[in-house]
Parts: C-alpha cells; sequence; structure tokens
C-alpha cells in the first residue's frame, strides 16, 4: 500500500498539483525497498559497485546544447516501490552540467538502480526521463524548444539565485512552480500552462519563464545537501532574487521490538502543524540491521513528528510518534521507538433510511501529528476491521474510490451525520477521538455532499469550537450509539 503518498495527500489539493510535486519537487523518490520474497530490505544490505553515468543533451537538430543541468531527481531498484516523500539516498539530486559538445557525465552513480533524471536549459522545454538504467551506455537525450509561448525574456519570468547560508552558489537545484499572485488573487495548483520547472546553473542562476502576467511566483526549491524549502510570492519583472537555502537537522533513532533491532522499517518524519501552501515533508528512510534510522536535512525549528509507518510495521505491533524540535544544522538522537502492541478498530458504516451502501466505500484512518493515512475497504454488508492502530489521537473519514486506483470520487455524494458523537466540529469531514483501547463503532452516513461550515464570525465562537474539538481529542473515538442504530 502506498502509505506515503496517502499522507502527502490532502482534499484541499488538487490531483494535478499533486502530479507536479511527484515529478518535480519530491526529489528523492521515498522509497520502501522489498526483495522478491516480498520482506523488507535494509538499504546497506547489498551494496553494488558504483560507475560514472554519462551522456549527451541536444535540441531537436542534433545540436548539443551548451550548459544544460542534468539531475538525479529519484534512484530506485526493480524490487523497490516508489513512495511520495524525501528519500536521501546517495545518489538523488546528483548533478552535472553538460560541455561545449553537449556531454555530461554524473560520478558515484549506483549502478544497480533506475534513475529519474530532470534536464533543464534556457530556451529548452525541461524534460523528465524516467526509468533510466543506470549501467547504460552514453545516454541521449533532446530537448525540445519552450514549452510555454513566451519570449526569451519577459517580465513576467522570476530571476534569482540560489545560494547556501555562506553565500555560495547552489547549482543543480530544482526551481519548481508552485502557485502565482495576481495583484491580491493567487492560486496554488497545476502549473503546467503558467510556469516551467527549471534547475539552477552553476552560478546557482535560474530564470522561471511565465507565460501570464503574474505579480509573484510560489516556488519549491530542493537541492542536494539542503532542505526542500516553499518560498511564497517570490517577484518577478527583472530583478534578481537571491534564495538562501538551510541545510537543516539531522534525526537519529532505532526502532526495536522488545529490545530486539527491527531492520527495514519505513521511519518518517513531518511537521507536526501543517498548512495548505506550504510543503513540510514527509522527509523518510529505511531502518538498517541494527534498527537504526537516519533523516537528513529535515526542517529545521519546528515541531517534528518522527513514526515508523504502520504498514511498515505490520503485524508487529504499533509505535508510538516522537516529538521533536531541532535547530539547523544540529542532531539529534531520539534512542529508542519501540514497537508495542496495538489496538483493533472494528464497527459499521451504515446509512440514514436503511439506504444501500455506495460502491468502493473505504475509511481514512490519519494519525494526529505526522499525518500518516491508510486507507481500510468497508465490505458489501458495511463492515470494517483494522488491527494495530496506535494508541493515539485518530481523524476517520468516508469517501469512495474510483476503481482500481486510489483516487476520490469527487463531490461526493454523501456526507458524515451530525449524530456522530466524534464529529470533528472545526471540519465535519473528519470523525476526530483518542483509540486507546479494542473499539467497535458505528459510523452514519446522510445524503448529500458534504460542505464546509461558514466560519465563525466572532472570538468567542471560535473559542467555544476550539474548545469542543480539544475536548473531542481528549475522549474516545465514538460513532452513533446502538440504541440509535436499531
Amino acid at each position: 500500500m502506498n502509505w506515503l503518498a496517502r499522507l502527502c495527500s490532502s482534499s484541499a489539493w488538487a490531483p494535478g498539483w499533486r502530479q507536479a510535486l511527484c515529478i518535480a519537487i519530491l526529489v528523492g523518490g521515498f522509497v520502501l525497498v522489498e526483495r522478491e520474497d516480498g520482506q523488507a530490505l535494509a538499504v546497506n544490505e547489498e551494496p553494488t559497485p558504483r560507475g560514472t553515468f554519462s551522456g549527451v543533451v541536444q535540441n531537436a537538430n542534433g545540436a548539443p546544447i551548451v550548459g544544460a543541468s542534468v539531475v538525479v531527481s529519484r534512484s530506485h531498484s526493480a524490487h523497490e516501490k516508489l513512495l511520495d516523500g524525501v528519500y536521501s539516498h546517495p545518489d538523488c539530486l546528483k548533478h552535472a552540467v553538460t560541455d561545449s559538445h553537449g556531454e555530461f557525465a554524473i560520478d558515484g552513480i549506483d549502478a544497480g538502480r533506475r534513475l529519474t533524471l530532470m534536464i533543464a536549459a534556457d530556451g529548452h522545454a525541461t524534460k523528465s526521463v524516467s526509468d533510466v538504467d543506470a549501467q547504460d551506455g552514453r545516454r541521449e537525450i533532446v530537448l525540445s524548444g519552450p514549452r510555454l509561448k513566451t519570449i526569451t525574456r519577459s517580465i513576467n519570468d522570476v530571476y534569482g539565485r540560489v545560494v547556501d547560508p555562506e553565500g555560495d552558489p547552489v547549482g543543480g537545484a530544482i526551481v519548481a512552480p508552485r502557485g502565482y499572485m495576481q495583484g491580491d488573487i493567487g492560486l496554488e495548483g497545476p502549473m503546467e500552462s503558467v510556469a516551467q520547472i527549471t534547475v539552477t546553473n552553476a552560478d546557482g542562476e535560474f530564470r522561471v519563464p511565465s507565460a501570464l502576467a503574474v505579480s509573484a511566483l510560489h516556488l519549491q526549491v530542493s537541492a542536494r545537501g539542503f532542505v526542500p524549502q516553499f518560498l511564497a510570492e517570490v517577484s518577478n519583472g527583472g530583478d534578481e532574487q537571491t534564495l538562501t537555502l538551510k541545510r537543516g537537522a539531522t534525526l537519529r533513532g532505532r526502532v526495536v521490538l522488545d529490545g530486539v533491532p527491527q531492520r527495514g522499517i519505513v521511519v518518517g518524519a513531518n511537521v507536526a502543524q501543517r498548512f495548505s501552501g506550504s510543503w513540510n515533508g514527509p522527509w523518510g528512510t529505511l531502518t538498517d540491521q541494527e534498527g537504526r534510522f537516519t533523516i537528513a536535512h529535515v526542517v529545521p525549528d519546528k515541531q517534528l513528528c518522527v513514526f515508523a509507518a504502520m504498514e511498515s510495521v505490520g503485524g508487529l505491533g504499533a509505535a508510538p510518534q516522537a516529538f521533536v524540535t531541532a535547530a539547523d544544522e544540529t542532531n539529534i538522537d531520539l534512542g529508542d521507538l519501540p514497537i508495542t502492541s496495538g489496538f483493533r478498530l472494528h464497527g459499521r458504516v451504515v446509512l440514514a433510511d436503511d439506504a444501500s451502501l455506495p460502491d468502493n466505500l473505504h475509511l481514512s484512518i490519519v494519525r494526529n501529528g505526522s499525518g500518516e493515512r491508510i486507507l481500510t475497504p468497508v465490505d458489501e454488508n458495511g463492515e470494517f476491521e483494522v488491527h494495530n492502530l496506535p494508541a493515539e489521537i485518530l481523524h476517520i473519514s468516508a469517501y469512495g474510490l474510483i476503481e482500481g486506483s486510489e483516487r476520490r470520487v469527487w463531490p461526493w455524494p454523501f456526507h458524515l451525520s451530525a449524530e456522530n458523537a466524534s464529529l470533528d466540529p472545526h471540519n465535519p469531514h473528519h470523525l476526530v477521538g483518542l483509540l486507546s483501547e479494542n473499539t467497535e463503532i458505528t459510523i452514519l452516513l446522510a445524503p448529500g455532499k458534504f460542505e464546509f461550515p461558514p466560519p465563525p464570525t466572532t472570538a468567542e465562537e471560535s473559542t467555544r469550537i476550539q474548545a469542543a474539538l480539544q475536548r473531542l481529542r481528549r475522549s474516545p473515538l465514538k460513532g452513533i450509539d446502538a440504541e440509535r442504530e436499531h
């Protein structure tokens, strides 16, 4: 199950935006390693030789393109399951710049892996090439002309320079537009027809072409050895903007079960308080043979939630989350993350007036803090069952999925009834409550699409809603009363 892709999902994010993030921003390709027998494989279990990956970048007429940036944006092996997130494999974000013959060479590439490359050159459409064999011979890459109909230099474009904390240029940084401003009006989401992803040159310089008369762009900058950074409202108009990256913090620890180290466990870190319009992770890695993990370049000076993924822990139990705040360029040892006994959540989903259940109905169960999400199906009788859930605050919602995918049916013609005792007063798309024991619950759906309630109009009303939400977070997770069900 693609747990981290779902973790990055949010009902407020457009699917096209998530796709753009997957291609351009979530560089590194968080991976879950699997052997052919389906068991987890520690990242350093089978080291493979390293070599040089080389090639040439040309235009459509076969002429070499000088100064094109070639970046390894993802790296995975034949038995790895790609997950959306940031995974600091040593090959990720390595880069090279083409010479006077259009040729490039990237040294120290793991020969046993498959690569995704991002290639950018001024005056050409940025190109992503996936599933490249690292052992390929000389790779030929052809770039087309500009995808967006913009002149060579435009007052709509954003110009800038990416530097490290010491002010030195950062070459090979991926600069991806995330949204734009037109006066006081902004848009976040798919940017394919608005602006183009680019890569900084050896001097850290970049130009993001824009096809619209925008006043500013929201940018995401990702570079090897630095925290991926979201920069809101970067001005256009020709003035070069200097964007300074941080190296971030490093988190270390160990996953154990009854004191025994556990290898091959996916460990993630995410900002505990997240909001739409900012990208805060998750970061992640795998435990090694000694159960140890290291997560580098995480965002500093914010409370982070560190967690062992529920589906990765599997039948072993559940691991509680750990919370930590780390300063920039510091190392934090979290000690042991213990796997303990988890709890069982089972019950039924029913519709008002005993109507028939919709097809492909699922429950989304989200951990408070990390935001990690799992999906569990609801059968034709409305029944569901989940094992090994942690003793934590959970958020539960119900919706249908498009057959054969994890995409939601939208608009969804049902909503959670107000008769559910744990209905979130701030966002009634969810139930929210504490799971502290094996629990049975009946969830009532009512016909009609979900609509957000109007925002509070007074400070007193806002305080009342927040107090009600805090009470729910301290209370056992509940649906409707058993008497109401019958």
